[in-house]
């Protein structure tokens, strides 16, 4: 397959350039993935102390344990009486006023206990939080620290997609190979860490930030994406200049096509494809243990209607499986590992039109598939 049609390119990087101040705070690489390039500001620069000062006192419980101005209904008036215009101080920087997954709440807001650990789960510590997040056995922690325990797998996710995309436009079926690999294998990573969430949240009752804002999982085009442009304009700038590169560069090389034309590549297609139906199950699984059984609200915390929006992302991800799955006729040149990933497949489907039928019946919502 020869690449005869204009090319498009997008700067991935592999060195960060922490030290450099001119660059975006958030950019794609393949060492760090979607997270920030350097670790986040933990003190907010001398022209910012009132709003610091603010901050610090903020939490439901502060650092010190006590409680603080959410406690006790003064963040309000407090902001009011103390917050001065900080307007000529404010560089424009890309992000929405009011509390980003990535640009704040979760991937920009995290700190080290000891430099030299990195990144392990249990050297995570938040910086601000609204209820006990400063106390890293919270539930609001666990929330924050392990979506960046997740990202923090994301750099060889960039690598193997690069990978994959250059393997297509050069006909290089080995390199498109270990690009799909190194897909698989990031987010089978990303999945383990996904599951010790179960362990890490303790059922509150709160509206908030959205994770669909995260990078990592691209949304599908099905009926219910409405919400899907408001979604994606929270992402970081190049995170969404990267993610429309993804989607322009594989529909100009028809990789979906290429990858069909070989049986390795399907079937390591099908794998790719199953790490983010994994993903997509327990994202649907912990909306129903956390949310659906506890509250009849009919959003999810980032507006998106909460019975259906997330089983048609996820029904999106199932048909593409069956489909490119029934076209090899069933599978038999796809190998054992296949074959056992589509029966628990079908089974899922199943399931969960069983559960969206109940929660839809329960709610008196339409079901859409």
């Amino acid at each position: 397959m020869g690449d005869n049609t204009p090319h498009l390119s997008f700067d991935v990087l592999s060195d960060t350039r922490p030290d450099d101040n001119s660059l975006p705070a958030f950019m794609v690489s393949t060492t760090r993935g979607f997270l920030p390039r350097t670790e986040p500001v933990i003190t907010l620069p001398e022209e910012f102390n009132a709003l610091e000062s603010i901050l610090n006192r903020m939490p439901i419980q502060k650092a010190d344990g006590t409680p603080g101005l959410l406690a006790h209904g003064q963040l309000g008036e407090t902001v009011l009486m103390e917050l001065p215009d900080l307007t000529d101080a404010v560089v424009n920087a890309g992000f929405k006023p009011f509390m980003e997954y990535a640009g704040s709440y979760a991937l920009y807001n995290y700190r080290l206990v000891d430099p030299s650990k990195g990144l392990e789960y249990d050297n995570l510590r938040l910086i601000r939080a609204f209820e006990r997040g400063l106390d890293p056995k919270s539930s609001e922690a666990g929330f924050v620290q392990v979506h960046i325990d997740m990202v923090q797998n994301s750099g060889p996710l960039v690598e193997g997609v690069v990978n994959a995309l250059d393997g297509c436009a050069a006909s290089d079926r080995e390199t498109f190979n270990d690009g799909l690999r190194k897909v698989i294998t990031s987010m089978t990573k990303i999945n383990k860490v996904m599951e010790t969430m179960w362990g890490k949240k303790t059922p509150l009752e709160f509206r908030g930030e959205s994770g669909a804002n995260d990078s990592m999982i691209s949304m599908p085009e099905t009926p219910l994406t409405e919400i899907l442009q408001d979604f994606r304009s929270y992402r970081p700038g190049n995170h969404r200049a990267f993610l429309e590169y993804v989607k322009a560069r594989s529909n100009q090389l028809s990789l979906r096509s290429y990858a069909l034309q070989d049986s390795t590549s399907s079937a390591l297609y099908i794998l790719a494809m199953n790490q983010v139906r994994d993903f997509r199950w327990r994202h649907w699984c912990f909306t129903r243990e956390y949310i659906l059984k506890r509250s009849s609200h009919p959003t999810a915390t980032g507006g998106s209607p909460i019975v259906t929006w997330l089983p048609n992302q996820l029904q999106a991800v199932l048909r593409g499986m069956t489909d490119i799955y029934e076209t090899n006729g069933g599978g038999e040149s796809l190998g054992k590992e296949v074959a056992e990933v589509m029966e628990a497949t079908y089974t899922q489907r199943d399931t969960l039109t069983k559960e969206v039928d109940k929660y839809c019946k329960e709610r008196n919502v339409a079901a859409k598939s």
